[in-house]
């Protein structure tokens, strides 16, 4: 066991303190964590889920954490969320993954609109229309896991349901939410707009299960960045950036072979992406590593939380970088499997913020 894990600009240490403020009335829950973070950018306020337990909003010195619904629909599994500013009002949506349904909340956990699976003649793209019309009165299917490429993975993580979307995120560029649906067949980018205050499946998809350029082997996070839409293909081992209309641009380079990759998010300050692969690349690594990454200088940085004695955490399922009033950095880290909610410290005397 190590005091640090990283190098460079991006070496962080195990903060038990922070990580102790998990509630104890959400620990029972935490065994279950299969989620992500995100949080409202005006109040530095992290929003998370979990499953059993509820969404809940956490202070921005991670010390304070408050349930914010009762609303059993959020008690099911946030996959994944995005707090997002739209017409001068902040929202929260939802992908729950089991319920196969993206919930539009507000701050207060209300959910003001559920959308479900579409129908079959909303996009742009053929075969996101003919997929959706294929299953359009179908709720699950049956999967040959012989004919997979993972068996092992796909037995766990690939679910029955036709619309088991996984992430979502929300582009200020063109103001549209964007739904990736890597737990099913249909395994697509699709997007949402708002009209008259409804949100509705919009002309845009892409995608469509496969090895083709610009398919995916479970896309299982999107991240919006500046004017990019980057999706974590994770049994494919890459992450891809497109433009918010859909057209490939590159695969990103210099992530280790074997990286599972779920998620992708980026620390502003210190100018690098956060990648995490859901486990560990090699039978010598203690837990799931996180890359910090740049566009000039790839993988920077290899954190390794299972390094730092951090009981529990094997599997990572998300990472999110957050700033302290301080102006200190932190990864707040879902594990999954077993569950675990911890926190890094950015440790800037072993690299300067």
């Amino acid at each position: 066991m190590t005091t640090t894990s990283g190098q460079g600009n991006a070496v962080f240490s195990f903060d038990a303190f922070l990580t102790d403020a998990l509630p104890k009335a959400a620990r029972p829950f935490e065994k279950a964590m299969h989620g992500g973070f995100h949080e409202d950018s005006s109040t530095g306020i992290v929003y998370t889920g979990m499953p059993g337990y509820g969404l809940c909003q956490i202070s921005p010195d991670l010390k304070q954490w408050n349930k914010i619904s009762n609303d059993p629909k959020l008690e099911g599994n946030i996959h994944g969320l995005v707090v997002f500013r739209h017409n001068d009002t902040t929202f929260i949506a939802c992908a729950m993954n089991d319920d196969q349904s993206i919930l539009i909340c507000n701050l207060n956990g209300t959910v003001l609109q559920e959308i479900t699976k579409p129908t079959g003649n909303e996009f742009a793209f053929q075969a996101a229309n003919d997929y959706y019309t294929k299953y359009k009165d179908v709720e699950s299917v049956s999967h040959d896991y012989d004919s997979l490429p993972d068996k092992v993975v796909q037995k766990y993580h690939v679910q029955s349901g036709t619309f088991s979307c996984t992430d979502v995120t929300y582009c200020r560029e063109n103001q549209k939410l964007y739904v990736v649906t890597g737990y099913c067949p249909g395994d697509f980018v699709l997007t949402l707009e708002e009209h008259d205050g409804v949100w509705q499946w919009g002309s845009t998809a892409w995608g469509g299960k496969g090895d083709a350029l610009g398919q995916f082997r479970t896309a299982h996070g999107i991240f919006a960045h500046e004017k990019y839409i980057y999706v974590a293909n994770r049994e494919a081992k890459e992450v891809l950036q497109f433009t918010i209309d859909g057209t490939m641009l590159q695969i990103l380079q210099g992530i280790p072979d074997g990286s599972r990759v779920c998620n992708i998010s980026h620390a502003k300050h210190h100018n690098y992406f956060l990648i995490n692969p859901l486990a560990p690349i090699h039978k010598n690594q203690s837990s799931a590593p996180i890359y910090a990454w740049t566009v000039e200088d790839q993988v920077i940085s290899t954190i390794v939380p299972g390094d730092l004695g951090i009981p529990v955490l094997k599997h990572v399922h998300h990472v999110w970088p957050h700033y302290l009033p301080s102006g200190e950095l932190t990864l707040m880290v879902h594990g999954w499997n077993k569950g675990k909610y911890a926190v890094l410290r950015h440790v800037p005397s072993l690299g300067k913020i």
